[in-house]
């Protein structure tokens, strides 16, 4: 990875994968938790925030929401990120994030398009 891409990455993340399902007495899937899968993954979140009218009166705020992660990391859609910490520990969003989409655009990192779950 270039020093450039990895100095931009001066966040940490908690990353988790949904635990491996178990069925239900019924022998349908039943949710089983997350996992920890990065416990201080090296990343870079930031916000791109616009505004849509629907009406005269109304107006949205549309937040897209993306990370850097480095090359080789394993991350996939469906995985979440947690917690988001700066480099002294101290939390920088209180938002839990869903990967929606990994995308492979550089030879230094990979870009990641978020959604906030929140719970």
């Amino acid at each position: 990875m270039s020093q450039g891409a990895r100095s931009q990455m001066r966040y940490r993340a908690l990353v988790q994968r949904p635990a491996d399902s178990e069925t239900n007495p019924d022998g349908h899937p039943s949710f089983a938790g997350w996992r920890t899968l990065h416990g201080d993954l090296p990343c870079y979140i930031w916000e791109i925030a616009s505004q849509e009218a629907f009406s005269v009166n109304q107006i949205a705020i549309i937040k897209e929401v993306h990370a850097f992660v480095p090359r080789g990391t394993d991350i996939k859609v469906s995985d979440r990120i947690a917690v988001v910490k700066d480099q002294n520990g101290r939390t920088q969003s209180s938002d839990v994030y869903r990967v929606e989409a990994v995308n492979r655009r550089r030879n230094s990192h990979i870009e990641l398009d978020l959604k906030v779950v929140n719970g």
